[in-house]
């Protein structure tokens, strides 16, 4: 113990030292870099003209600022001039980080080792007169300043190892003979509490052992549950895909061995080609709706101001056709300029889902009200089939759908509104449902 003790002053105190020696140079670094962009950024000033620049030219203006290294290129990174070497002229430098920025951004910055001047540079290009001029200058790489300071270093770790061993052996008994004293008296707790009241907590921690322990089982029980729930999940969605994909598969499978009959007739064909086609389709739009619901999860792209109320007219104006063919009325009560964080595409997604819905589980003649009010809550109301009460919790669920045929008669695969669930609740909004059988649906989703 006395030992161990020992080794953790010392190594905490070493790897201190080595952390800041790190620390330090990288600031150090990270200083220089700044420095020589700003450098770079008056060089570049001076040299800026409106004619042309040839090598001549290049090679003067390197000599008046020191040296510095500079090159001439077309917008295309091709090297039209070189100030250290002019055998890279007609190369192309279009890969080079600070060329890219420079295109698309006027300038750009770089800081790598250089395999022309063998060494690291600072890099600054900035587009001038349709083309592109580049300076660059030396700089110590972080390694050269960590081996430059390496000497000082090592002579403060010796320092620091000595003055711990010193100051370790003279601490380390006083700080493990009150333990070894408890050790001795464990069992005396009264005593304990009377002779060493800094180390209550160890004691109080030490009859509270059985119940963190207990609660460490709890948890891993929680856990536990956890993993099988997911496990049921993931079979319950394999399952819900094989059975989704069953029906297109076996159709196509069937009527490509119809095919295979020469002496169909043609009108036999025609329909197996056009059912081949169809379900086709559908599988496709199946594996593209299975994509998009997994790749909501890992959608890291940032949020911005959407104007919910015109992204609901627009949905709603785009979908009219499909009422009007399904013999529906649309009819909206929104209040104008309601904001709200999000991305164009995902409020889209969600109001189309419902609105979508709406429409086509609908009766003929019926209704589709859409209302959105100052307090941010959306409402999709529609006058159609219904959903019964054993159904209706389960209508988020992925691949529930009304339509338990599974024959695609709705074009639906019950993932809608499972995609809706799941923007929802990755953004922190309210979704719920309410709904009668044979009366209509009310979706209500509160965005704060």
């Amino acid at each position: 113990m006395r030992k161990r003790l020992l080794i953790t002053i010392l190594a905490i105190t070493i790897l201190g030292i080595v952390g800041f020696w790190i620390a330090s140079s990288s600031i150090y670094y990270e200083s220089l870099v700044e420095h020589s962009k700003d450098e770079l950024n008056t060089y570049m000033n001076l040299i800026e003209d409106k004619d042309s620049f040839s090598q001549e030219k290049i090679e003067q203006y390197s000599k008046q600022l020191d040296g510095a290294r500079i090159t001439y290129m077309t917008l295309d990174g091709i090297v039209l001039a070189d100030s250290s070497d002019s055998s890279i002229v007609g190369n192309a430098h279009s890969n080079r980080d600070e060329v890219i920025k420079a295109i698309q951004e006027n300038e750009g910055y770089a800081v790598r080792s250089s395999e022309t001047m063998r060494e690291d540079m600072v890099y600054y290009c900035r587009k001038v007169n349709n083309n592109l001029i580049r300076i660059a200058i030396p700089t110590s790489s972080q390694m050269k300043i960590l081996g430059s300071s390496f000497g000082m270093i090592v002579w403060f770790l010796i320092a620091d190892i000595v003055i711990c061993f010193i100051v370790a052996l003279s601490s380390v008994k006083g700080i493990l003979d009150p333990v070894e004293k408890i050790t001795k008296n464990i069992k005396e707790r009264e005593s304990l509490k009377g002779k060493y009241p800094e180390l209550l907590p160890i004691i109080n921690t030490l009859e509270n052992n059985e119940k963190i322990i207990k609660k460490y089982i709890c948890e891993i029980e929680q856990e536990k549950m956890q993993v099988i729930e997911a496990e049921t999940s993931k079979n319950d969605f394999i399952a819900n895909i094989t059975h989704e994909m069953n029906t297109p598969l076996t159709s196509i499978i069937g009527f490509s061995n119809l095919l295979e009959n020469n002496e169909v007739e043609d009108d036999v064909k025609k329909k197996a080609i056009r059912n081949i086609k169809k379900q086709s389709e559908r599988l496709a739009n199946l594996i593209a709706c299975i994509i998009n619901f997994n790749e909501i999860d890992n959608d890291n792209l940032p949020s911005y101001e959407v104007d919910l109320s015109k992204s609901i007219e627009d949905v709603a104006e785009s979908l009219e056709p499909l009422a009007k063919e399904k013999k529906v009325e649309i009819s909206l009560d929104v209040e104008k300029n309601i904001m709200v964080s999000s991305r164009q595409e995902r409020i889209n997604e969600i109001i189309g889902n419902l609105v979508r819905n709406a429409i086509k589980y609908n009766k003929e003649n019926g209704k589709v009200s859409i209302s959105l009010n100052k307090d941010l809550v959306l409402v999709v109301e529609d006058t159609g089939i219904g959903i019964s009460k054993e159904d209706l919790p389960k209508v988020f669920d992925r691949f529930y759908t009304v339509d338990k045929s599974h024959n695609g008669k709705h074009g639906g695969f019950g993932l809608g509104l499972a995609v809706v669930k799941k923007i929802c609740k990755n953004s922190g909004w309210t979704i719920r449902c309410e709904s009668e059988l044979g009366v209509g649906t009310k979706f209500y989703i509160e965005f704060n």
